[in-house]
């Protein structure tokens, strides 16, 4: 099977209250360093690999913003080296932007990778993508995954 799994949110605990209480920081310099800070001491919460059989293939696919893509390659080559890791460029909200549609660009970006690749299985934490994934990915048993996690 070709399995996937969101890395902020399933893999690895996130909070997305601290995240959108960052992006009111007018300071984009301490803004991104608190960002750096944040991506480079991730907590792990699930490890994909209890998930899997040894014939599974496995992806890690996450929408973080390309600008993190150091941080979030150590990471996966540190802990997952056998995972396939699909970063995919979506930027963080703005404190006032719509959130429905920021989900839905996501929900549309994870849709085309899921698809491309042909994944079976799908685990993901936001229910706002889980609900336009279960739409856009037919082919795809997309599982709702939340521990602790405030939307």
């Amino acid at each position: 099977m070709r399995i996937g799994f969101d890395l902020d949110g399933v893999i690895l605990k996130t909070n997305l209250a601290i995240l959108r209480l960052l992006d009111l920081e007018k300071s984009k310099k301490k803004r991104e360093e608190v960002y750096m800070y944040y991506y480079n001491n991730p907590e792990i919460q699930l490890n994909p690999f209890d998930y899997v059989s040894e014939e599974d293939i496995v992806f890690i696919i996450t929408a973080r913003s390309i600008k993190y893509k150091v941080p979030t390659l150590k990471f996966v080559d540190k802990y997952f080296p056998r995972a396939n890791l699909v970063l995919l460029d979506h930027k963080e909200p703005k404190a006032n932007e719509d959130m429905d549609k920021w989900y839905n660009k996501q929900a549309e970006l994870k849709a085309n990778a899921i698809n491309q690749l042909k994944i079976d299985v799908y685990f993901e934490d936001s229910w706002s993508v889980v609900k336009r994934l279960r739409e856009l990915c037919p082919n795809c048993k997309v599982i709702h995954f939340s521990k602790n996690r405030i939307e």
